[in-house]
């Protein structure tokens, strides 16, 4: 072995940071609480519908939890979306709700702890003396972000997500902020989706912090080693953006799960990017499987599925790619995700980007590209739809929360019966 290259593969092996350590802090913008009674919450009413938290009172389980904060808006109780119900509505759902009381929160971008200075510099950051890129406070590339989610027909909700923000510091006054969003499709079960949104948002901060060029695919490959020393073998789709203040943006995309970055050019809406869809029917994922010794078939009505073996019986999987166990390794489901990176600075508000999974991809797609025409259209043409309706949100004057809402509602309305 040529010494030069055994020592930079034993480089490539140490796990601690080999660059310079930089701080990385986290600010949740939407999250899942879950609280005991009594709740000790002041809610307050806004104006056009919707409810905030406006106080917490000592010796309550808000305080006492401390992940809520004032001015943190409530946008759903349990399963029930409250974006603009009443004070008086959510309080009833509060009330009549079991023991626990599950809330879903939302904050915004634009207070101390994620500024909005519209001031933006769309250039590149420097680098100094140390070939390292220079890190300083530039304009925001995220205005706004939102989350919504819904059972569809199903008996139990195995799709989660993950909408943070990320300040790295690099210890000489400079700091850059980011936006981390992602979504997870579970399959067979909610472990696997579970442990990805739960672990993908540390990963991505130590990656950060290493100074790693690309965090999310070093994240990804970390959160795949956690969950297989688990031994679970439930399955889990995954996409996720990491956008940074000078406009770069990463994308990554294991399953059938979908990212579409779109943007009004010249007054035409345009789909500018969309991640390709890992599912059993498509040709690339067909040969890498039944080359590696895997099962693919065609059933009636001309639906794909990979077979996995377990001790209960074969799988039929939708997916070729995916975060899962040992049996679906076996089966040739890969959980090797495609990474890209790209400037989204030229459409800083004028663009916006929408992650989902297939239980709104799956009845949406169709109004764009019809059944006859979708074995042979793009990710992104079957995405025009889904980029439309957001647009019309956008220009409407809602939020991004409303939006994401909004799609959720349109894909059950057209026939979705999957989780979304």
């Amino acid at each position: 072995i040529d010494p030069q290259l055994d020592e930079a593969l034993s480089a490539l092996l140490v796990p601690a940071c080999t660059l310079p350590k930089l701080d990385v802090d986290e600010r949740a913008l939407a999250l899942t609480v879950t609280l005991p009674r009594p709740l000790g919450l002041l809610l307050g009413e806004l104006e056009g519908g919707g409810v905030e938290v406006e106080g917490l009172l000592e010796g309550g389980a808000a305080a006492a939890g401390g992940e809520l904060q004032i001015g943190d808006r409530v946008v759903g109780v349990a399963s029930r979306p409250t974006r603009s119900s009443s004070l008086e509505q959510v309080m009833e759902l509060i009330g009549r709700g079991p023991p626990l009381a599950v809330l879903r929160i939302e904050r915004s971008c634009d207070d101390s702890g994620c500024p909005v200075d519209e001031s933006a510099d769309d250039s590149l950051p420097s680098f100094d003396t140390s070939g390292r890129a220079a890190l300083r406070l530039v304009g925001p590339v995220v205005s706004d972000g939102g989350v919504a989610s819904d059972l569809g027909k199903r008996r139990s909700q195995e799709d989660t997500t993950l909408l943070t923000s990320l300040e790295v510091r690099d210890g000489r006054g400079g700091s850059e902020r980011h936006v981390l969003a992602a979504v997870f499709d579970g399959h067979r079960g909610p472990a696997a989706s579970a442990h990805a949104a739960a672990t993908m948002a540390e990963e991505v901060r130590r990656a950060m912090g290493c100074g790693e060029p690309s965090p999310l695919a070093v994240a990804w490959r970390r959160v795949c080693e956690r969950y297989a020393a688990t031994g679970q073998q439930d399955g889990s789709t995954a996409t996720a953006a990491l956008l940074s203040e000078d406009g770069r943006c990463e994308l990554l995309n294991c399953g059938d799960s979908r990212a579409v970055l779109a943007a009004t050019q010249d007054g035409v809406l345009v789909v500018e990017k969309a991640t390709r869809d890992h599912c059993a029917s498509d040709a690339r994922e067909i040969s890498r499987i039944s080359e590696a010794g895997g099962q693919v078939s065609c059933a009636t009505g001309n639906v794909w599925r990979v077979a996995v073996d377990s001790p209960s019986g074969v799988w039929q999987v939708a997916v070729a790619r995916a975060l899962g166990g040992s049996e679906w390794a076996s089966g040739q489901i890969s959980d090797a995700a495609e990474v890209s990176s790209m400037s989204v600075a030229g459409v800083r508000g004028k663009g916006f980007l929408v992650l989902a999974t297939d239980g709104v991809w799956g009845p949406l797609d169709a109004l764009s590209c019809p059944t006859a025409e979708a074995s042979s259209a793009s990710s992104a043409q079957c995405s025009e739809y889904v980029a439309w309706l957001v647009n019309e949100m956008r220009e409407a004057g809602k939020g991004a929360g409303e939006a994401a809402h909004e799609v959720v509602a349109c894909a059950l309305r057209n026939g979705g019966t999957d989780n979304a």
